[in-house]
Formats: C-alpha cells, structure tokens, sequence
C-alpha cells in the first residue's frame, strides 16, 4: 500500500517561513530516515515534491509505503475495551 500526503501553505507566513524552514513533506521524509536508521519499523519514505513559485513555498507532497503487518492502533484500542482489557476513558 501507498500513501500521499499533500500538504498546501495558503498563509503568506507560512510562505515566507519556507524561506528559512524546511516543507512539511521535507521534513517528514528526514523524520522517517532517522526512525529507520534507529531502527525504528516506519513507513518508506518513496517520493517527494515541492511547489514554488517565486522560491515560496505553495505546497508539498510526500509518499510512502505502509509498514508490513502493521494494524490500526485505533482499531487495536477499540477491540480491547470492547474486550474489558483497556481502560475506558
């Protein structure tokens, strides 16, 4: 499985902090690379992309690969206190 994430900067702060910050998507695949090298199970990082326009920032995109085996944390809680075996809150 393949997921994209796009991320879109309207706010012209935004726009002008890319000058001096990394994009979102940019920064997620750094954040990725380092869990892995950690050894970290996390989702491949497969492809970037950034828009410019003037050298701001308008958006960027990031793709990944699923973790194999991995299941929905979400899912996972919700089938243990269905079970009794989590606190419910």
């Amino acid at each position: 499985i393949i997921y994209v994430k796009r991320f879109r900067v309207l706010r012209l702060g935004d726009r002008l902090l890319s000058l001096v910050r990394a994009s979102p998507a940019r920064r997620e695949w750094g954040a990725l690379l380092r869990l892995s090298l950690a050894g970290v199970p996390c989702p491949v990082p497969l492809f970037l992309g950034e828009e410019r326009r003037l050298g701001l920032l308008r958006g960027s995109v990031i793709a990944t690969r699923a973790v194999e085996r991995a299941t929905d944390l979400g899912q996972r809680i919700d089938a243990a206190r269905a079970a009794g075996d989590a606190p419910a809150r």
